[in-house]
């Protein structure tokens, strides 16, 4: 049986740990997913999981304990990191961010998503739009 492969926003990441996050079950239904299929990321998404986990340790939303706990959990995840998106950052991605009026970290998962033919996991609702208007299928 052939994995299914998706694109896996940041939003969606986050609400596997952060507390606060109303699409918490949504998100736990994308993770299980995970058992069965693998998801495919572009190259600013580790920066902008780091990120957020950072501001979470600076508002004390998460101990150094759970962020660690989470790193090494998702480092165990089926997630491929597009090595070709930073390539694409001046050209197509800039592109599809000014034409969707979307930010180019959002416009990065959208285009990995439209030139690989993959379904996207995300909770933005501007790249939710985004990707309707571009025929990107939507998990969630």
């Amino acid at each position: 049986m052939k994995k299914i492969e998706f694109v896996l926003d940041c939003s969606v990441t986050m609400a596997w740990i952060l507390p606060d996050e109303p699409e918490c079950e949504k998100a736990n239904e994308i993770l299980m997913m995970l058992k069965e299929s693998y998801a495919k990321v572009p190259t600013v998404w580790p920066l902008e999981v780091a990120n957020v986990l950072c501001q979470a340790d600076k508002l004390n939303k998460l101990s150094a304990i759970d962020i660690a706990a989470f790193k090494d959990f998702l480092s165990a995840l089926p997630i491929t990191i597009d090595s070709s998106t930073s390539l694409r950052t001046m050209g197509s991605i800039y592109v599809l961010a000014k034409m969707e009026q979307l930010t180019i970290y959002d416009a990065a998962y959208l285009e990995v998503a439209m030139r690989e033919n993959l379904s996207l996991a995300t909770f933005d609702k501007a790249l939710k739009k985004a990707a309707k208007h571009n025929g990107v299928k939507l998990l969630i």
